[in-house]
């Protein structure tokens, strides 16, 4: 997945959380790192890097994910990320794997848009990943 989205994205950084629910508050993920898998990954850090790293950067943002709870699965995590990181300007979602699309959604648009939120909420099925 990591080269997928490197390659289809052009994503200059990566973030993983290998060991938490798409449904956990952003804020709570991988308080407790699992060294040995972070080691076994080409990633730049797990959900709290990439939370420090939103706080700190000074240019625009683009936060690429692979489905919708590749993020969350809870729109008011969606909503506290684009209001304590005015560096996000924007979200985009790659479905490649179900439906060959991609979703860009600009973040001030985003959190106004009641049926755009949805998206992020609660996902009911297992996506297949390549493997």
């Amino acid at each position: 997945m990591i080269s997928n989205i490197k390659e289809r994205s052009f994503a200059t950084k990566i973030f993983v959380s290998p060991c938490s629910w798409a449904s956990m508050p952003l804020e709570m993920r991988d308080l407790q790192t699992n060294s040995a898998i972070m080691d076994d990954l080409d990633a730049d850090g797990n959900t709290q890097d990439l939370l420090t790293y939103l706080k700190s950067a000074s240019h625009d943002i683009c936060l690429v994910a692979l489905d919708f709870a590749g993020i969350t699965t809870r729109s008011e995590d969606i909503i506290k990320l684009v209001e304590t990181n005015p560096s996000l300007k924007r979200i985009a979602i790659e479905i490649f794997a179900q439906s060959n699309e991609v979703f860009i959604f600009d973040t001030e648009k985003l959190v106004d848009d009641y049926d755009l939120l949805q998206k992020f909420e609660d996902r009911n099925y297992c996506i297949q990943r390549s493997k």
